[in-house]
């Protein structure tokens, strides 16, 4: 549970959407950690935002969930289409990527080929961050060079995860392996995509030599501390007779 947050359901056709949102920080005058990531007035680093997207292949279910400091992010990072699949767009987010990249995903294209498609004439390429999953488990990821360090991604057996302004590596590897620990089990998607953000927060707890605790207490507010927000959206896929 979050002690200071709000959630919010709401039923668009076949797509359920939660979001949590906790207390941010000003960014206003900030300096930069020796690492480049910014600092809070309390000389916290400011790390950014990691996602994942995946499918459950046994309920036809697909999803998204994001983690970061920027507000709103439910309305431009995950993107979520019953019976096709998922779209994260993140770093010098491009919303448009999204419903594109679900257009080209429903047309058959497969994601390596939808994402080049996507990135073929941006200028900008190298600031974006994007994710593709289809429901066969076909995944791709695009991490531009000049996303703040450290960015990169990792994909699996139905799932990507990506990240950028993070401690290390040892994010989207700790994503990836909460996912993967939660498979077979019988488990919501809804539920496992959930529980990824709280191993990548104990990361962050370390990295400022704070005590490594789960995710839910790292979320509550903490007064002027730094502020995270969550969002997970997934379709319901098909549905039992």
């Amino acid at each position: 549970m979050l002690s200071s947050g709000a959630m919010r359901v709401r039923h668009f056709g076949a797509i359920l959407i939660v979001a949590f949102v906790i207390v941010v920080p000003s960014l206003i005058g900030q300096q930069r950690a020796p690492d480049g990531v910014t600092l809070n007035d309390a000389d916290e680093p400011q790390y950014s935002t990691f996602s994942l997207c995946a499918i459950d292949p046994a309920t036809g279910q697909s999803g998204a969930a994001v983690t970061t400091r920027v507000p709103f992010v439910g309305r431009a990072v995950p993107h979520v289409r019953a019976g096709i699949g998922a779209v994260c767009t993140q770093a010098a987010t491009m919303v448009e990527y999204g419903p594109r990249g679900l257009d080209l995903l429903a047309k058959g294209v497969e994601p390596e080929a939808a994402l080049a498609e996507l990135l073929q004439d941006d200028d900008r390429r190298e600031s974006r961050q994007v994710a593709l999953i289809d429901m066969k488990g076909r995944s791709a990821a695009h991490t531009g060079q000049q996303n703040s360090d450290w960015a990169g991604s990792r994909q699996g057996r139905n799932y990507t995860v990506q990240a950028n302004t993070m401690v290390g590596p040892q994010v989207v590897d700790a994503v990836a392996s909460q996912f993967e620990s939660t498979e077979g089990t019988g488990m919501p998607l809804a539920e496992r995509m959930i529980r990824h953000r709280g191993r990548p927060r104990a990361w962050r707890r370390q990295a400022l030599g704070q005590s490594p605790v789960g995710g839910d207490q790292d979320c509550r507010s903490q007064g002027s501390g730094p502020r995270r927000r969550s969002h997970f959206a997934r379709d319901r896929g098909r549905r039992e007779p």
